[in-house]
């Protein structure tokens, strides 16, 4: 494969990527649609502001923590501006001094807090994600199902730069090939088993089967890529797994271009010869 085609592929997935991406996004947000928005909306803030507030006192921490030392003032001033840490504060600095031992406690300590109050958030957000996540799969599957029916193997980022799906024998793929093609490609797999492991995992097994789920994705497409600039026919792990290919529409004219020029010198030399035997069945 060209590498003009490669880089149109590369393309066409891009835009692909971002209607899915926006579709699903103004899906997600209809409140009718996605009765979770408020939740998750009020979550995700308490997560933005408490991941903010820790960054914040960690960095004034290491700046008032100057030569091993945290004077009184400064220790004051963390105390004034990060109310939420004066617990962990008082606690190491109850002498009026803090050692760089009692630092990295301080430290660690509030980086497990933190970590703690990070992932019960987090969890928080993901129960209230089901429906996005759901939504997210349902256009995966109308898209890139549905819409390559319709349109003969051509999303809007293939008719774009003038691609097409087709299967490994040049025929019409089904919808089972092309859906195969989108779950590899688009993440659907994860999204999936996000949504039934919120509701059939705890926290922690929930976190273990996503992450590794989410990684195994994330190698199948590097292979993908690879594949694709790789192989001379660019038929990555997705296109053999579905049986199918993609095809550049301007190759398809050129190749009937010359098809045209090697059977039209053959047509005219057959009427040639046809008519010089007209002529002499005539005579």
């Amino acid at each position: 494969m060209n590498m003009k085609t490669i880089l149109n592929r590369v393309f066409a997935y891009a835009v692909d990527l971002l209607i899915l991406l926006l579709v699903s996004s103004i899906l997600t947000n209809i409140s009718f649609l996605n009765p979770q928005l408020k939740n998750y909306n009020k979550y995700y803030g308490q997560l933005s502001d408490y991941a903010k507030e820790y960054n914040s006192f960690i960095s004034d921490l290491e700046k008032y923590y100057k030569d091993g030392e945290l004077s009184e003032k400064n220790y004051t001033k963390l105390i004034e501006n990060h109310k939420k840490y004066e617990e962990n504060l008082s606690k190491y600095y109850e002498d009026s001094k803090l050692s760089k031992k009692e630092y990295k406690k301080l430290e660690v300590e509030v980086e497990k807090d933190y970590q703690k109050k990070y992932e019960d958030l987090a969890y928080k957000i993901a129960k209230n994600s089901s429906i996005s996540s759901a939504i997210y799969i349902i256009v995966t599957i109308l898209y890139f199902g549905i819409f390559n029916i319709v349109t003969d193997g051509q999303t809007l980022g293939k008719k774009i730069f003038k691609l097409k799906i087709v299967s490994s024998n040049d025929g019409k793929p089904n919808i089972v090939s092309y859906l195969i093609r989108s779950v590899l490609l688009y993440n659907t797999i994860y999204y999936l088993v996000s949504l039934i492991g919120i509701y059939t995992l705890n926290k922690e097994n929930y976190y273990l089967v996503t992450n590794i789920v989410y990684q195994i994705q994330y190698y199948i497409q590097i292979i993908i890529i690879c594949m694709v600039m790789l192989r001379t026919d660019g038929r990555g792990l997705h296109d053999i797994l579905a049986k199918t290919k993609v095809i550049s529409i301007n190759d398809i004219k050129d190749g009937l271009s010359e098809e045209n020029k090697t059977t039209e010198p053959k047509k005219a030399k057959s009427r040639k010869k046809k008519t010089v035997i007209e002529a002499e069945v005539e005579e």
